[in-house]
């Protein structure tokens, strides 16, 4: 969300949430006057001058203007919901319903829209939506999804009480569309994490199960976030880390460390390394020399120990090899 880890994807395909955050839309006089001198830098005592120095007639006309945006930015929200609540899985003509969801997706980065956008009966579009025999639709609602939920509670409670969370898990199970399935785990991420309930919802389906084979996908997007989303989850709960052992997440990290190496690596490494100094089994799984664990590390240690670009890498890995290695005086075969 904007106000803390909003991240955009660029139109039509516009979105990219990995980028960095956007300011956040002033919904008050302060904040207008804030984002103003956020957009005009100049020292930070100046902004409380600003706004002493305001005369009542200018502080009307902001409050107006502001009132206006705010006004619009409903409106726009409301006919966007409005049109919305019009599909029909016979409608031969589609686009009406994507630059709807586009329009949506424009505003609900903004924590205030997003929760606008719930109490407007947004969220009452999502089953006809996520069901669409139009992939446009559907990966566009997965966004929407994704955007309000981003770091805030009130739409994440909201999409877990309704349900939501098991469509979004066989969306990247089973759709079709490769944008889709990406689409729905970026969603599925941002209703789970720092959510206790969204996380309770997620163990409940086997939610787990879904990032396994995410990791296994050839989808490479998808490999990337569901292994990244493992990292984090796993940080943020440790008390986890035995179920995903016992689901043989280590052997498969493992495999995905024989791949050729790519960015994603990091994530791997950092994640089998979590799971290792939290869970002694996990050590012991490491070792078997059928894995060929320590030949992967050692290679990747000869060919990028001395790259900048991999410094956080190469530390996970020297840490990892200790941990499993250090005790170990058999060369694994």
């Amino acid at each position: 969300m904007s106000s803390g880890d909003s991240r955009m994807e660029g139109s039509g395909d516009r979105r990219m949430e990995d980028d960095v955050p956007q300011p956040r839309q002033p919904r008050n006089l302060q904040d207008l006057v804030r984002y103003s001198i956020e957009a005009w830098p100049s020292q930070p005592h100046e902004t409380q001058e600003i706004q002493d120095n305001l005369t009542l007639e200018r502080r009307l006309f902001l409050e107006e203007a502001l009132q206006s945006l705010t006004e619009d930015v409903t409106k726009e929200l409301a006919e966007a919901i409005a049109t919305l609540q019009k599909y029909q899985s016979t409608d031969e003509d589609y686009s009406s319903y994507e630059s709807a969801l586009d329009i949506i997706a424009d505003r609900v980065d903004n924590i205030d829209c997003a929760n606008d956008f719930c109490k407007l009966g947004g969220f009452d579009v999502v089953p006809a939506c996520l069901s669409s025999c139009c992939s446009g639709i559907r990966w566009r609602m997965c966004d929407v999804i994704a955007q309000c939920t981003q770091n805030n509670p009130f739409c994440q409670e909201y999409v877990v009480k309704h349900l939501f969370l098991e469509s979004l898990l066989n969306m990247v199970d089973k759709d079709p569309d490769e944008k889709c399935r990406t689409k729905a785990f970026f969603a599925v991420s941002s209703v789970v994490r720092d959510c206790q309930q969204g996380l309770k919802e997620f163990l409940r389906l086997d939610g787990f199960s879904v990032v396994l084979r995410a990791m296994q996908s050839p989808i490479e997007r998808l490999r990337n976030k569901s292994t990244f989303f493992l990292s984090s989850i796993l940080f943020q709960h440790p008390e986890i880390i035995g179920d995903v052992f016992n689901m043989g997440f280590v052997e498969q990290l493992v495999a995905l460390i024989h791949n050729e190496h790519s960015p994603v690596h990091e994530h791997i490494i950092s994640t089998l390394l979590t799971i290792s100094k939290s869970y002694t089994p996990a050590q012991v799984e490491c070792r078997r020399p059928e894995l060929k664990l320590r030949s992967s590390l050692t290679y990747l240690l000869q060919q990028y120990q001395h790259d900048d670009a991999f410094r956080e890498e190469m530390g996970y890995i020297k840490e990892l090899m200790n941990l499993i290695f250090s005790d170990d005086s058999e060369e694994e075969r």
